[in-house]
């Protein structure tokens, strides 16, 4: 059956909600239980908001304590070059 395909190609590409409307729709809950979609979904998203925290707060102390750094390299250097 050609929504099946469909339905299958959208978990392929991680986009188990509208796999699951699509599963609604069309009747289509035995061939596709929701709940283990919806579960998959879950964990999915709980990675990547887990990987995002993780990039975001590296970002976040790169920005928050690079500008210090540079500060620092600037003033040091400046007392080296002003003693010669």
């Amino acid at each position: 059956m050609f929504l099946l395909g469909i339905i299958e190609e959208l978990v392929k590409r991680h986009r188990q909600i509208d796999a699951v409307h699509f599963v609604q729709a069309f009747g289509l809950s035995e061939a596709f239980p929701p709940a283990p979609l919806l579960k998959t979904y879950v964990e999915e998203l709980k990675d990547t908001i887990e990987n995002n925290v993780d990039a975001t707060a590296t970002s976040l102390k790169v920005c928050l304590f690079y500008p210090f750094f540079v500060m620092m390299s600037l003033s040091s250097g400046m007392h080296s070059s002003s003693v010669h």
